[in-house]
């Protein structure tokens, strides 16, 4: 539902040195079989492509081809040193367990390992969630799957900031004490994380413990506690008015309060709406608040800090009355914003569209590149060349493509629309992808240029499109 200052991908478990002594999770098991299944249908479509590329070709009768020296193989050469994986010093030793990267020493090794290197090496284990926490805290990235978040404590806190600082916390001990991942493990299993997280800082001179552990020994409470997450919402609930606070959020009316205070909620957490997940609430704010508007991924981050700060100088009312009328632009000026609201390029004219109002289609294909999704809405379809893709590989290469223009700072998504209206999507594209496939000149072919010039082509408003003067 919501994406988070910091994120981390989720990569799959290494299916090393399983063993029928070890049971690993379920959801584990399933993603390492996925992989495995994709890995399958990609060899098989790589061989037939390198069967076809040859299909066609003239043969050479041997008598007919002309003579030339035999090919001498030349001997193969074995390195016999590289460039650590870690710290790039020259080195000749290699991962002591599977021979494969360089690491000059045991402490890079260790090092590089924790930071990507168990994903692939031979482990003779199956991944657990502590190896997924330790390399969390070597990338200084919040783990993302369920499992690392509820073993380790991440799922008992709603807000961003909470959880960055137990990332703190986890990383000062691998990297600053040195507790591994076995150790971590080990510490889950047996429900001791707090005592021995106690233990280990208590150890230390009080000036090497840090700020993490002193907000560690704020939060026991927290970690002591078998009660559920902290309520997400909570943290909002002194904006609204008294006789609101004790309402369902489904209860809070108009539309435009109930949207206003998830929204609150979410920044208040450190967080802002997150399109990528399968949850229409958050996609529909991240539309409705201008989120995908911007140019390029560091615009959402600028807008996160603008509306933080703006909650911080208006009342809720104030706010979710000018969201109604779609004046938060007027709001944002009255309090001293102008300047930062200019820095998202098109901001202005999103946020003064109105309901059902006719809105520029780019918006759409922005907010559908960033989803999981497979097929269009048919606005996008229409106006994108998505209707001239003949398989799913198609539609998602198409949609990479597009996700790669809108999530670059260098691309206008305003120019992106203007080529579409004019039929020269192909051309727009290669101006920033030049070795962009001729099979694209065939998928980004749409219905544009119009014969006669239409005010509201490229235009949609609840899922209908404007094309040929006609609503589709």
């Amino acid at each position: 539902m919501i994406k988070p200052i910091m994120s981390a991908p989720q990569i799959p478990e290494s299916s090393a040195g399983l063993t029928d002594v070890y049971s690993p999770r379920s959801s584990y098991i399933h993603r390492y079989h996925k992989e495995l299944a994709a890995q399958r249908q990609f060899d098989l479509m790589s061989a037939k492509l390198s069967e076809s590329v040859w299909e066609g070709c003239e043969t050479i009768d041997e008598a007919e081809a002309p003579s030339t020296p035999e090919a001498v193989e030349p001997p193969k050469v074995t390195a016999t040193s590289g460039k650590c994986a870690y710290c790039f010093t020259e080195t000749s030793r290699k991962c002591s367990r599977c021979r494969g990267p360089w690491v000059c020493n045991d402490s890079c090794e260790v090092a590089w390992g924790y930071y990507d290197h168990n994903f692939t090496c031979a482990l003779g284990r199956p991944l657990d969630t502590a190896d997924y926490l330790l390399r969390a805290c070597w990338r200084n990235t919040l783990p993302e799957d369920d499992e690392t978040n509820e073993d380790f404590r991440f799922a008992s806190f709603a807000s961003a900031f909470d959880k960055l600082k137990l990332l703190g916390l986890y990383t000062q001990l691998a990297r600053g004490i040195g507790v591994g991942s076995r150790e971590l493990r080990q510490w889950q299993l047996e429900g001791t994380l707090v005592a021995n997280i106690t233990s280990k800082f208590e150890a230390r001179h009080e000036g090497y413990r840090g700020p993490y552990y002193t907000w560690f020994r704020e939060h026991l409470h927290v970690f002591n506690s078998t009660a559920q997450p902290a309520d997400f919402i909570r943290v909002a609930l002194p904006y609204l008015d008294p006789e609101d606070r004790s309402k369902e959020l489904h209860e809070l009316t108009p539309r435009a309060k109930q949207q206003s205070f998830i929204l609150y909620a979410m920044l208040l957490n450190g967080y802002h709406p997150n399109p990528s997940t399968n949850e229409e609430l958050s996609r529909d704010l991240y539309f409705k608040f201008g989120f995908v508007a911007g140019r390029g991924l560091e615009s959402e981050k600028v807008l996160h800090l603008l509306y933080r700060t703006l909650i911080s100088k208006c009342s809720f009312k104030e706010f979710w009355t000018a969201f109604e009328s779609n004046n938060l632009i007027a709001l944002m000026d009255a309090n001293g914003l102008t300047e930062w609201r200019k820095r998202i390029q098109h901001l202005d004219a999103f946020l003064k569209i109105k309901p059902r109002g006719w809105c520029p289609s780019v918006w759409h294909l922005r907010l559908f590149t960033h989803t999981i999704d497979v097929d269009p809405p048919r606005y996008i379809t229409v106006d994108y060349g998505f209707f001239n893709c003949n398989t799913v590989e198609e539609k998602f290469a198409l949609k990479d493509v597009y996700k790669g223009l809108l999530e670059s700072s260098e691309v206008d998504p305003m120019e992106l629309h203007a080529a579409c209206i004019k039929g020269k999507l192909y051309d727009f594209a290669r101006q920033y992808r030049p070795n962009l496939e001729k099979r694209f000149k065939r998928l980004m072919k749409n219905t544009y240029p119009l014969p006669t010039e239409v005010e509201w082509a490229g235009m949609c408003t609840d899922g209908a499109v404007m094309i040929h003067g006609a609503n589709v």
